[in-house]
């Protein structure tokens, strides 16, 4: 019998497990509270856990399309929430009387078996909820991004409650025990649709934005397009993560408050639906060049602002790289199943999504140029190449797509 299913549940469902992610936040929080339970722990390794947390997402996505072909998205999904749960579960149990032994299990917990889940929820979730929306795919994935956005600040809140009420290692383990349970409600609706299910058509312009032909990821490596989008990708990624890692620091450089800085979040955010819902009329590679534009732009008044001193340029910098930002993630997401299809999506995103390592590695290196040099000089001539490169490589792109099509 065929039914029209009722999506609602479908989209909360979607973005509790592509929030999943948004837990890495809580090393912001716990990291604090760990070194003064472990007074001995350097600030270098107290970000090991956080660097092989890193390394560990990179392998995940790359390899949970793998996974996809011979598990179920539901069972796939489950295995994440059980890695989350375990991961942190493991936080009481740490010797507080060896602090080496103690960090090594914090690296192996929450850089290797949490991190598990955050590969697996951003891989598996878009493949098995994107399907339910073939006519708003841009609009759904924007509202997803957007979600995974803001569910650090709900965790954020929900660990400092913890912290307070029942201190870092317990607070750790509640946390898991939260974000897993939540994933698990989820798992009712965790599957792709079925035969028997009728869902809205793609509307009229998809002819022209979605492409008519499944690529596997060997066939998608040899397109430009792909590289092009890769090389977008790293570039706005790169950019994004500097200025959200170091946005309060400017700010404040400049006479401005810290939480000045911290504008980056919402407009990352508004970014993600806007980018969405623009995706589904404009088509990927137009979408990727405004997105590039409005970097550069930013790039541009961070550059400016910093010779003349002038701190309302560096904010709407700031502004407009963190708008940017959040366009790189939803292009991603709906873009790369625009662009290559359904059928090997998995794969295929897992691809693209290696993009998040070399970005974290640039992002590090900016950080230590400040300070070292103890100058944003460096850093914002660094942004400004990174900007007008992704803006160039939009440019490539449209070559490239209209050979791909041809």
């Amino acid at each position: 019998m065929v039914k029209k299913p009722n999506r609602i549940p479908v989209l909360l469902a979607a973005c509790i497990c592509t929030g999943m992610g948004g837990y890495l936040l809580t090393w912001s929080y716990f990291r604090d509270s760990l070194g003064q339970l472990f007074p001995t722990w350097t600030s270098s390794q107290l970000s090991l856990p956080f660097s092989l947390h890193n390394i560990t997402v990179c392998v995940m996505m790359l390899t949970t399309g793998q996974i996809l072909h011979k598990l179920s998205n539901r069972v796939v999904i489950c295995i994440g929430g059980f890695a989350l749960m375990i991961g942190f579960g493991l936080f009481p149990l740490l010797p507080l009387g060896s602090p080496g032994a103690a960090l090594v299990m914090v690296t192996i917990s929450f850089g290797f078996i949490a991190a598990l889940s955050v590969g697996i929820g951003i891989i598996a979730s878009f493949d098995t909820f994107l399907p339910w929306f073939p006519d708003r795919t841009g609009m759904v994935s924007g509202i997803l991004t957007f979600f995974s956005g803001v569910a650090p600040m709900m965790i954020g809140a929900l660990c400092g409650v913890f912290i307070r009420n029942f201190g870092v290692l317990r607070a750790v383990q509640l946390t898991g025990v939260v974000l897993a349970a939540l994933i698990f409600i989820a798992l009712i609706w965790a599957k792709q649709p079925g035969p028997d299910v009728v869902l809205p058509a793609p509307p009229p312009a998809d002819a022209k934005i979605f492409t008519d032909v499944d690529y596997t990821p060997a066939e998608m490596l040899k397109t430009g397009t792909f590289w092009c989008m890769f090389a977008f990708n790293v570039l706005l990624r790169t950019t994004g993560i500097i200025v959200f890692d170091l946005g309060g620091t400017i700010a404040v450089a400049f006479g401005a408050a810290t939480i000045v800085g911290l504008m980056f979040a919402p407009l990352n955010g508004a970014a993600c639906i806007l980018g969405g819902i623009i995706l589904d009329r404009l088509g990927t590679h137009k979408v990727m060049l405004i997105f590039s534009v409005s970097a550069a732009l930013g790039a541009g008044a961070l550059f400016i602002g910093n010779q003349a001193g002038a701190a309302a340029l560096v904010i709407a910098g700031i502004a407009l790289i963190g708008f940017a930002y959040g366009g790189v993630t939803v292009t991603c997401v709906s873009g790369n199943r625009m662009l290559f299809g359904m059928k090997h999506y998995a794969k295929n995103l897992g691809l693209i999504s290696v993009s998040i390592g070399p970005a974290a590695v640039a992002a590090m290196i900016a950080g230590r140029l400040i300070r070292e040099r103890n100058s944003f000089t460096g850093v914002f001539t660094l942004i400004m190449v990174l900007t007008v490169a992704s803006v160039a490589s939009c440019c490539l792109m449209f070559a490239t797509e209209r050979k791909r099509r041809s």
